[in-house]
């Protein structure tokens, strides 16, 4: 894709519209979930680095992937985190974008798990 946006230009791969139903949806239910979005999220981040030092943008983007691994198991962690790391790459330069897809995989680990522990349950 990228090979051909830089022969072909950007008309070729336009940037979709957002879908506002379903952006509010997750925004929505991330707030309404947040204790367990919250959980899900701190399991995730190392030890030496906590929730305090991600930026609200960061947080924000963080709680909805997980909100949306936690609460919609019918979406495949592959498909969650490349939206995701593709909406942090809008916003943030390669080394928090980085830091976005490894915490994004450490939580696509441990949505496994979720599923026979009490978070968000």
């Amino acid at each position: 894709m990228i090979a051909a946006t830089l022969e072909h230009g950007e008309e070729e791969h336009p940037a979709q519209e957002p879908d506002g139903k379903l952006l509010r949806g997750i925004v929505t239910g991330a707030l309404e979930k947040q204790t367990a979005t919250e959980e899900f999220l701190s399991a995730a981040l190392p030890v030496y680095w906590p929730g305090t030092r991600l930026t609200p943008l960061l947080k924000a983007i963080l709680r909805a992937a997980a909100y949306e691994m936690l609460f919609h198991p019918q979406l495949q962690s592959p498909i969650i985190l490349d939206e995701y790391v593709t909406v942090a790459a809008a916003f943030f330069d390669e080394q928090e974008t980085r830091l976005i897809n490894g915490l994004l995989q450490e939580m696509a680990k441990r949505r496994g798990h979720a599923d026979s522990t009490s978070i968000g349950h």
